[in-house]
């Protein structure tokens, strides 16, 4: 009678083995969970960042256009049917908001610019200017036809207003004053029936301009819940603050001695800036995970926040020199 003998297998895991298995792969795979968590966080980072600074830098180009344009074409001083303009008029926000800033200019780029001939004045008698040139409904050029002042030329549906410049004084015919107003009339040959004109005094050198209503820009910056706004549009988003300061020169010398960024400036300091520093803080649109805390800083006079916060921020910060209001 044979014996049977027990088949022994040397191939497969014990218990042992297999638990090291698990744990070892464990260990790889909260590894490479690890990894990706840290890339994709990383990933996150860069995009909110690049989105951060790409709102930042279209908030600078609208900015610097509009500073650098503010007062072209005013003159040193400038009255609007009457109503002086300043080509840059702040609201400070205090320690507790943001700034806003409202800025004018005649914009020469427009389509209607150089429509009408420039006329010089032979004397003002407000509402009522007499000009060298014959302003009769003439069929023969080159005399102007007032029908060029009520239709506008090229731009028959806006309205044509006048500017009025003269040197602000004889000792500094290099500084100026301009007046606009409008044409209502011509009630001579060569005399123009005018609204708005005030009573300006007529001076040698002076020149009367002709410009579309569209020509005359007023745009107003501000902050409004996390955006950048031009005219109530949207410039920018994930703008948490805007501040100005304003460079004066108090003197006259033509240097910057006073800086302002705590206040409304009156309408002595509104003729008197030379310099803008424009302060723009960015922040991610949401906390970041990862990100150390922070609070938003201090810039200018607004105070810096409270909370402690978990959001990407970026501050630029730069100056123009708006050379248009140098008087």
């Amino acid at each position: 009678m044979k014996k049977l003998r027990h088949i022994r297998s040397d191939f497969g895991f014990t218990l042992i083995e297999l638990l090291v298995a698990i744990a070892a792969s464990g260990l790889v795979l909260a590894g490479l969970v690890q990894i990706f968590w840290t890339a994709n966080r990383s990933y996150t980072h860069q995009d909110e960042m690049a989105t951060l600074q790409q709102n930042l830098r279209v908030a600078k180009t609208y900015l610097e256009r509009d500073i650098r344009m503010a007062g072209c074409g005013m003159g040193s001083t400038f009255f609007n049917h009457g109503t002086q303009v300043f080509p840059l008029v702040n609201t400070n926000g205090g320690a507790a908001g943001s700034d806003s800033l409202v800025i004018t200019y005649v914009d020469y780029d427009d389509p209607c610019n150089d429509a009408l001939p420039p006329l010089t004045p032979n004397a003002i008698a407000s509402p009522e200017i007499t000009v060298n040139e014959d302003l009769t409904h003439s069929a023969t050029p080159p005399s102007p036809q007032y029908s060029f002042w009520t239709a506008g030329v090229v731009c028959a549906a806006a309205p044509f207003f006048a500017v009025y410049t003269k040197p602000f004084d004889s000792s500094t015919p290099t500084k100026t004053q301009s007046y606009v107003f409008t044409v209502s009339s011509v009630t001579g040959t060569n005399k123009l029936q005018c609204t708005g004109l005030g009573s300006p005094i007529f001076l040698p050198n002076s020149s009367i301009r002709f410009f579309s209503s569209t020509q005359l820009v007023t745009v107003t910056y501000s902050y409004t819940s996390n955006t950048l706004t031009r005219n109530a549009g949207v410039v920018a988003d994930s703008i948490e603050d805007l501040q100005f300061a304003f460079g004066l020169d108090t003197t006259g010398d033509g240097t910057v001695g006073t800086w302002i960024n705590n206040a409304d400036l009156d309408d002595t300091e509104k003729t008197q800036v030379r310099q803008v520093r424009i302060s723009i803080l960015g922040r991610s649109s949401n906390q970041m995970p990862g990100q150390l805390p922070n609070v938003r800083p201090l810039i200018e006079d607004h105070a810096a926040g409270t909370a402690s916060e978990k959001y990407l921020r970026e501050l630029l910060q730069f100056e123009i020199k708006p050379r248009n209001i140098q008087g």
